[in-house]
């Protein structure tokens, strides 16, 4: 049977039109995501929060402070010049509608009840910001589901980000394992804990449910790591430092799931002159807004151990030890040995 005249014509038309349609077209607009072609009228750029992590820093398995970690990418080909802020609170809202009054009432609730912000003044294009936002733990509940979310609501922001898809994050927190022994520092001792000039003392130590334990000291540039544990266990060593400065020795544990503990014993070098620099170091603030930090073109984290270890340092330095040293000052005053006489050694005991 032969083809028909009018549907072969037809069809040589429509093919021709296709041709001539597909020629004009930008280079690799096919290509192009369905989101994009979306919002190709709104503004270009675009931050997205790329992770969120909880920490919770405790002092003999009390709850002291709770680290949220935040990285926030901008993955536009667009500089932001303007300021961003990353607001933390609890994730609990009324659930998202199609018409979008659900996502409303979400931001709504978290700006209302943030519980810690970061702000950041700029963020170049392909490049990530870390805010380490220092929260207090007790504001927070075990279980709970905390949102990380960039707010929309700063003047001008919402102009520059065209996408708010990826502006939020939602972990749930988490401190202990079901079936797990809870972190805890079973035994931290330190002898002696009063020099006479430079030496060394030794050190012993016992955790439970413990991933990785370190030693901090001023008397050592880097924390010393010395025990780990595959998953989380007990954690049990001993060894010894050289003692230089007067200060705090403290021992650090963390679990598998961001959970940190420690306990400080004081140590005292009685030949060394008092140190005045110790309050001077800046502490961990828990009030104030926090600053992001941009890192290196190519980077994108940081190791969250380092992070907890180095504020946590900050910190001990920060507190004044004055009172704790002077104590055990007039204890080795006491336990200093006296002269003998030779023709009555008992005179050392008066």
């Amino acid at each position: 049977m032969p083809f028909p005249r009018f549907g072969f014509r037809r069809f040589a038309t429509l093919a021709a039109a296709f041709l001539i349609i597909l020629s004009i077209l930008p280079a690799g607009l096919a290509g192009r995501r369905w989101s994009e072609r979306e919002r190709k009228d709104g503004p270009p750029g675009n931050l997205a929060v790329i992770s969120f992590k909880l920490y919770e820093v405790g002092v003999a398995g009390v709850r002291h402070q709770m680290l949220a970690r935040v990285l926030v990418e901008n993955q536009s080909p667009l500089n932001l010049e303007s300021p961003f802020r990353v607001l933390i609170g609890r994730a609990g809202a009324a659930p998202t509608t199609r018409s979008g009054r659900g996502i409303f009432k979400r931001r709504q609730r978290l700006e209302n009840t943030a519980v810690g912000s970061c702000r950041g003044e700029l963020l170049p294009r392909g490049q990530v910001a870390i805010c380490d936002i220092w929260l207090q733990a007790d504001l927070l509940a075990e279980g709970e589901e905390i949102a990380a979310r960039l707010d929309r609501s700063l003047p001008g922001y919402a102009a520059w980000d065209g996408d708010p898809s990826n502006d939020q994050l939602v972990t749930t927190l988490k401190t202990s394992t079901p079936g797990r022994s809870t972190l805890r520092i079973a035994k931290w001792d330190v002898r002696p804990r009063i020099l006479h000039g430079m030496g060394e003392v030794q050190f012993r130590f016992t955790v439970e449910g413990a991933h990785l334990a370190w030693l901090l000291s001023e008397n050592e540039e880097e924390p010393r790591l010395v025990a780990g544990h595959p998953a989380d266990g007990l954690l049990s060593g001993k060894g010894t430092i050289k003692i230089r400065e007067s200060g705090p020795l403290t021992l650090v544990a963390r679990n598998s799931l961001g959970a940190f503990v420690y306990e400080t014993i004081p140590v005292l070098n009685s030949y060394e002159p008092p140190k005045n620099a110790w309050h001077q170091a800046p502490a961990a603030g828990v009030d104030a807004e926090a600053t992001a930090r941009i890192l290196d073109p190519g980077v994108y984290d940081e190791d969250d151990n380092r992070i907890i270890l180095d504020n946590l340092a900050a910190y001990l330095a920060a507190k004044d030890w004055a009172v704790e040293l002077e104590r055990l000052r007039r204890l080795g005053e006491e336990d200093k040995p006296l002269p003998a006489s030779v023709l009555n050694p008992k005179a050392r005991d008066r």
